[in-house]
């Protein structure tokens, strides 16, 4: 069963604000380095020098944190079209920028990019859950968000990610049993029970 299409941009103007504050905190900050051609061509004038992707990173960056997401949009889109090894934050925001407009599957294998890159960081596989269950790809993204929990990382978010996964897939008794779950076990928590889908208090309300 498809969710509401107001429940889901909501969860995504909230997933949007966390995101990026959890970028500004220092998630996904690895850079790589730019390939360097030393070879010199004789029968060639010299090219032009090329902008770094240092530099480019750099006002990518500044335009992703002050807000304008187009601009940050092409220019890390450049830096992961051209580098062979982009800076791994620019394949992350890039994939965050796609799935704020709606391009999902383009986000999904951004976010798989990334995390080839950065194995380690679970931040990559939250994203990649949360986007293949904004696609309606919920067996994949419960999945994902199982390997998370198994792993100890990240429990929290991966929990109340894959309860909302589960409302959204029409699951919601199942979805109501894994927040009740964890609200008893960490009282606490009671954004926990706030942030629950409608549609998770409405099931609750009938029983």
């Amino acid at each position: 069963k498809e969710p509401a299409r107001a429940t889901r941009l909501d969860y995504r103007r909230k997933a949007r604000t966390l995101a990026a504050l959890s970028i500004l905190a220092g998630c996904a900050t690895a850079t790589r380095a730019p390939a360097v051609d030393n070879s010199v061509s004789c029968s060639r004038a010299p090219a032009a020098p090329r902008v770094e992707q240092k530099e480019v990173l750099v006002r990518a960056d500044s335009a992703y944190q002050a807000g304008a997401y187009p601009l940050a949009d092409t220019l890390y889109e450049g830096i992961v079209a051209r580098e062979s090894s982009p800076a791994s934050i620019a394949v992350f925001r890039l994939a965050t920028l796609q799935s704020w407009d709606n391009h999902l599957d383009e986000a999904v294998s951004l976010y798989r990019r990334y995390i080839a890159l950065e194995p380690r960081d679970a931040e990559g596989r939250l994203a990649l859950a949360r986007t293949l269950a904004w696609g309606g790809h919920y067996s994949s993204a419960i999945d994902t968000y199982d390997s998370l929990i198994a792993t100890n990382q990240r429990t929290r978010d991966a929990t109340l990610g894959r309860a909302h996964t589960l409302a959204w897939a029409g699951q919601l008794r199942d979805a109501l049993a894994a927040y009740k779950v964890w609200t008893r076990d960490h009282p606490p928590d009671s954004a926990a029970s706030r942030d629950a889908p409608p549609a998770i208090a409405a099931y609750n309300q009938k029983q």
